[in-house]
Parts: structure tokens; C-alpha cells; sequence
């Protein structure tokens, strides 16, 4: 899920209030909301559910600065399950909310990344707290606590294969090898006449998937075909095993779109989390104003979740200028049966216009 799904906003009018009546130790609460949010039964995900408590005179034995604890709330699914943890990484931030007329914006006072925390249901309240998110200082830096003033909270889920970073000493000899074609030892065979050539076990040490394959179905062989597979695709998931990167990586190419898409199947096929993550950041230098509507209508009309998110969140992102460009009027046209689209793309584009930039 992208950023806007797994984002929630919570908008705190006249704050001075809560300063003034709710004493030290004490806090108030944010609605119960679901993460990653408008997610559909039909995309198979299990949300889970949270709640905000804000301390406005501080808790823990912070004096003069504003607190902060995530709840997690066990959900039915977690209960008939006997799931009893939930392990989170997630990013919050505070800032004021302000009113330039026309429109609302939103601006960060303190941001704190990098959280990670596990959430133990058996020892409740399962919570994460932060004593000292921010001073009241500088909520208030004239000193007077009286003044009107609007803030939010924003909190941002981060997905743990999106912190994945690459271990250049593992990485390091397989990567001189990617390429070289001596000492391979297995040849992959396409329909375009392509070929791919490896070593078993760079790969098998790499890849769950491969080392079943070669201890099963391609035992012994030393030459395998692959059908209905690009080769580019497969040759980009190779490349992946042998050097942890994304081959094709900022190019930018609206071609490299399927390829992308093809490279993601294959991940998710051999259970390569750390690629379909690669993948998500890549694709969207691929999308344009000139193919974005497609792209999405191929990922609503075939049921890709992973493609159409992306490009709903890209959509989002680059709304100001789409709103009134040709690729909408396509959409519109070429959805005409299918409004949902469209109604998920305003949806999602009007949540990015609340958030605050990160």
C-alpha cells in the first residue's frame, strides 16, 4: 500500500483549549481508525486498528511538553486468529494547521522518524508513547498558552520491505559474477530466443524458490525453458539474486512500465519482498502525463492491486496538473462504465491535498 493509504490525519481545532483544560498526566483521544485505510475485502488485506491518545500538558513526567501514545486495538480478525503482537514501524509528525483563505494547509513543527515497536496484546494496553514529542514552546512561542491555534497530527505506516537496505559484503563477489559467463552452470531458454545464463548456486543461496527448483523439477538439468515469462523481466529478477539492486534502475523509460509490472509477478511469485519493494519506488519514473490514465485502467480493469496503487498515488501526487489534462478526460472516457475509478482516484487525490509533506 502506498503512503496515502497507510497515512491518517488527525485535526485538533482550538488546541489552546485542551492546554487549558486537561491537567498533566491526563489526554483525549483520536477517532478509531484502520490501517491501511479504504482497503476493499476484495483486496485480501487484513486491516488493523489504532487509536491516538495526545497528552496536551504532558505525561510521563514531561513538564511543559506535549505527549503522545499509539494504541493498538486487537480487531476481530486478530482475536478469532489468537494473534496476540503486532510489530509496526511507522513516522509521526506536529504542526500547525494553517488558513491561507482559499485553502487549509498543513506544515510540520517536528517530525520523528525511524519509530519500529512491537505491541504486545497480552500485556495491555499495548502502546507506543512518546514523553516529549514536542515543547509547548513551540506550539505557542510567544509564551501565551490563551492564543487560538489549530494543529494536527500525522502518522505515516511504513511497510518493513520498504526499510530494507542492501548489505554491500553480501553482495559484494556475486555481483562480480552477474555477467560472466564462466563457471555458469545452468541456462534459462525463451520464446524470443533469448538466453539466460547463471550460476546454480548464487541463485539457490539467493532465492527459496530457485533452490527448490533445483532440488526438484530442474534436478540435473542444465538447460530449462521459460515460458510466457519477458526475459527482460527475468533477467532483472537474476540480476536482483546476484547484486541486491533493481536492474533498469532511473531510467525512466514509460516501456520499462511492463517490464516492471512483469518483474513484480516474478517477485512475488518467488518470494522476493525486497524486489517487489525496489520495484514500487521505481515504476513511478516510468508513469507520464501521457500514460498514467492507461496504466491505471489496465491495473482496475485486471484487478492488480500493486499497479493500480501506484498509480493512484503517483495520480495523487501529481494532481494539480492532472485534474485538467487529457489523461482524465481519456479516463473518463474510457471508464465511462466503470465510475469506481474515478471515484477512488478524487478519493485518494483529496487525502493527498489534507497531508502534510513528510
Amino acid at each position: 500500500m502506498g503512503e496515502i493509504a497507510n497515512t491518517f490525519i488527525w485535526e485538533i481545532g482550538s488546541f489552546q483549549d485542551y492546554v487549558k483544560k486537561i491537567s498533566h498526566g491526563d489526554s483525549f483521544s483520536s477517532t478509531k481508525f484502520c490501517m491501511p485505510q479504504n482497503c476493499q475485502k476484495k483486496d485480501g488485506i487484513k486491516p488493523t486498528l489504532w487509536q491516538l491518545h495526545l497528552y496536551p500538558n504532558g505525561d510521563f513526567g514531561a513538564g511543559n511538553y506535549i505527549s503522545v501514545s499509539l494504541e493498538a486495538i486487537k480487531t476481530p480478525f486478530e482475536i478469532s486468529n489468537n494473534i496476540n503482537e503486532r510489530e509496526q514501524r511507522h513516522k509521526i509528525g506536529i504542526g500547525k494547521i494553517v488558513d491561507n483563505k482559499s485553502f487549509m494547509s498543513k506544515n510540520f513543527i517536528k517530525k520523528v522518524t525511524g519509530i519500529k515497536h512491537n505491541y504486545n496484546f497480552d500485556n495491555p494496553p499495548a502502546t507506543w508513547s512518546l514523553d516529549q514529542l514536542i515543547s509547548l514552546n513551540a506550539i505557542f512561542p510567544d509564551g501565551n498558552k490563551f492564543k487560538s491555534i489549530d494543529i494536527f497530527i500525522q502518522i505515516t505506516f511504513i511497510d518493513f520491505e520498504e526499510s530494507f537496505e542492501r548489505n554491500e559484503i553480501l553482495y559484494e563477489k556475486s555481483e562480480k559474477a552477474f555477467g560472466d559467463e564462466d563457471l555458469t552452470d545452468i541456462e534459462f531458454n525463451f520464446d524470443c530466443d533469448k538466453i539466460v545464463k547463471a550460476h546454480r548456486v548464487i541463485l539457490a543461496m539467493g532465492s527459496k524458490y530457485f533452490k527448490e527448483k533445483f532440488q526438484g523439477e530442474w534436478k540435473g538439468k542444465k538447460k530449462v525453458t521459460i515460458e510466457d515469462t519477458s526475459c527482460m523481466a527475468f533477467r532483472a529478477v537474476i540480476y536482483f539474486i546476484y547484486t541486491g539492486k533493481l536492474m533498469y534502475e532511473g531510467c525512466g523509460c514509460c516501456i520499462l512500465v511492463n517490464i516492471h509490472i512483469e518483474t513484480r509477478k516474478l517477485a512475488d511469485m518467488m518470494g522476493l519482498t525486497k524486489l517487489k519493494c525496489l520495484v514500487a519506488k521505481e515504476m513511478p519514473k516510468s508513469l507520464n502525463e501521457g500514460n498514467w490514465d492507461k496504466f491505471l485502467l489496465i491495473g482496475w480493469k485486471t484487478n492488480d492491486k500493486f499497479l493500480k496503487d501506484i498509480v493512484l498515488e503517483y495520480a495523487a501526487k501529481n494532481w494539480r496538473k492532472f485534474k485538467k489534462g487529457k489523461g482524465l478526460k481519456r479516463l473518463v472516457s474510457a471508464a465511462s462504465d466503470e465510475m469506481e475509478v474515478i471515484e477512488e482516484l478524487v478519493s485518494i487525490a483529496n487525502k493527498r491535498k489534507q497531508m502534510a509533506i513528510w
